[in-house]
């Protein structure tokens, strides 16, 4: 017997709305269609076995009011569910920071609406506090995957042990591992890790991608930077540290690069794999890259995958050193999305406009803005593990 698959990971799915308010992509697909954000690369997917990513959003309309602007962000439509089944993901990770947005009773309702269009949810916990792997069969094939976010929530705190949530521990996720890889042909790990608009990972991140190959996984995948890093090939396993934005409503240059990571393996190995760069389009539309930009993007990871040859003594790898450059990024974020929001202040709806501004005003009378929290770091008023 010598079949193959191939199947293909993508990056950060966010069906609902961060910034761009009124005019994100919910809206957008309310518009013109659930299935237009998919509509340029609906075709390249469905040549491939199955589609694995991670939804960044939950698709509930639990509670929901659009007169809120919290009860709006950060929440997708349940029609988008039977979308992303006709685009080919059999199994999505639901282990982020954003996945209790509403609470368990929205990410349930999510689960459910999923549920109804054959699409697993990877992430979740069983009562002995394990992250359930959920499988797919192919051509005798069988491909196991488990999820895991070591980011916080950014809502309901107190329900998220719904999720499989790590935080210091994460011996969980490499005990976890020697406990499935043996059910399956080839064992996944998702990961929502890393530093956001930063382009490389952590030692520890290094560190604990390398175990979890050393002790069965076949392939670590990697979510939340919402920009490209390196992809390594280590041992017989693949390890994708982030895979960018593939749906999202961010407009810093860096997360509209993105790629697709194919897979080819066997019923023992990883035959062969291959990186498809993709640009999201002003309409939020992933899309194959065309030739000048794919050469850049895999110009871009060449050089990301030879800077870890280095991570044993370069300081940028350092975790506090990455938390600092994280927060300058977000610094520069925040202030590109406030010239984006005066840009297209005209689209928005009014009382948006006034909690935008409102919460603007808030952060800059307490000192919440990542522009002061950047000079605190410096200053060493606290470090990285004090935020979990």
């Amino acid at each position: 017997m010598n079949n193959k698959i191939k199947f293909v990971s993508v990056g950060d799915i966010m069906l609902g709305e961060e910034t761009s308010v009124g005019f994100g992509i919910r809206s957008t697909s309310e518009k013109f269609g659930y299935d237009f954000p998919f509509r340029n690369i609906t075709s390249f997917l469905s040549q491939f076995d199955f589609v694995f990513g991670n939804l960044e959003v939950p698709l509930t309309d639990f509670y929901l009011d659009k007169r809120s602007l919290r009860s709006v962000r950060f929440r997708g439509s349940p029609l988008s569910a039977p979308i992303l089944k006709q685009n080919g993901f059999d199994i999505l990770s639901v282990a982020n920071n954003h996945s209790l947005q509403f609470g368990k009773t929205g990410l349930n309702d999510c689960i459910e609406h999923l549920k109804k269009h054959n699409i697993k949810c990877v992430g979740l916990c069983n009562n002995k506090n394990r992250s359930i792997m959920e499988t797919i069969s192919i051509k005798d094939i069988t491909i196991g995957v488990i999820a895991y976010s070591l980011k916080k929530s950014e809502e309901f705190i107190n329900e998220s042990n719904t999720l499989s949530f790590i935080k210091n521990n994460t011996d969980i996720i490499i005990e976890d591992v020697k406990y499935y890889y043996q059910k399956v042909n080839h064992l996944f790990v998702s990961l929502h890790w890393g530093f956001e608009f930063v382009d490389h990972p952590s030692r520890e991140q290094i560190k604990l991608a390398h175990s979890l190959i050393d002790v069965g996984a076949r392939g670590v995948i990697g979510h939340h930077p919402h920009v490209l890093q390196a992809v390594e090939r280590y041992n017989e396993g693949i390890i994708a540290y982030s895979l960018g934005n593939f749906i999202f409503d961010q407009h810093f240059p860096s997360t509209l690069e993105s790629m697709i990571l194919e897979i080819e393996l066997n019923e023992k190995q990883i035959l062969d794999y291959k990186i498809h760069p993709v640009k999201v389009n002003k309409r939020f539309q992933p899309e194959l890259a065309g030739e000048i930009d794919s050469k850049n993007i895999l110009s871009k990871i060449s050089v990301l995958n030879k800077w870890l040859s280095n991570v044993d003594y370069d300081d940028r790898y350092d975790t506090n050193e990455c938390y600092k450059e994280e927060l300058m990024e977000k610094a520069k974020f925040q202030k590109l999305q406030n010239i984006y929001f005066l840009r297209n202040i005209y689209k928005i709806k009014l009382r948006f406009i006034f909690t935008y501004i409102l919460n603007k005003i808030k952060n800059l009378i307490h000192k919440r803005s990542y522009h002061f929290k950047y000079k605190a770091f410096k200053k060493g008023f606290f470090n990285y593990n004090e935020q979990f």
